[in-house]
């Protein structure tokens, strides 16, 4: 059986990053032979947000991850919209994995209820964000807000 692996990139993160990492660990499994990709990568201006209530904060377009995905088996992506509509014409699909700490752009429920395994990166910017937590508490212990807006008033008026 062939695997066929569909991978949306971003500006942030493209598809051949994603494509390349998975394939230093299939060369190890030595199953290369038995795996295929389809990739699509969404440049800033297709970036466009996906209105819904069923799923939220994702971008471009269900008809799009159709496209790409429609015999997949696994489907990959950090924003692209994984709802109810691309789970039930993407027939193949076992695993969704999302680059992002919360996969609020996959319908989970849904994806349960059909039995594909749902997989994404919990803590996945936590250094990030105890790094910027810390910045701004040395930046509020040392008043370098009101500093700022100090030399902005006596600069500006």
């Amino acid at each position: 059986m062939k695997i066929e692996i569909s991978i949306f990139g971003d500006p942030f993160i493209p598809a051949e990053l994603i494509k390349s990492s998975l394939i230093n660990e299939i060369k190890r499994l030595k199953i290369k032979n038995r795996i295929s990709f389809k990739m699509k990568n969404f440049k800033d201006s297709q970036l466009v947000p996906f209105n819904s209530k069923e799923i939220s904060e994702a971008f471009g377009k269900p008809k799009e991850v159709i496209k790409i995905s429609k015999k997949s088996h696994i489907l990959i992506t950090t924003f692209a919209p994984v709802n109810r509509e691309v789970i039930e014409n993407c027939k193949n699909l076992l695993v969704i994995a999302c680059g992002r700490g919360g996969p609020i752009n996959i319908n989970i429920d849904y994806a349960s209820k059909k039995n594909i395994a749902v997989f994404y990166a919990p803590g996945r910017n936590i250094s990030a964000v105890v790094e910027y937590t810390l910045a701004n508490i040395i930046n509020l212990v040392r008043k370098i807000p009101r500093a700022i807006d100090y030399i902005k008033k006596k600069h500006i008026t």
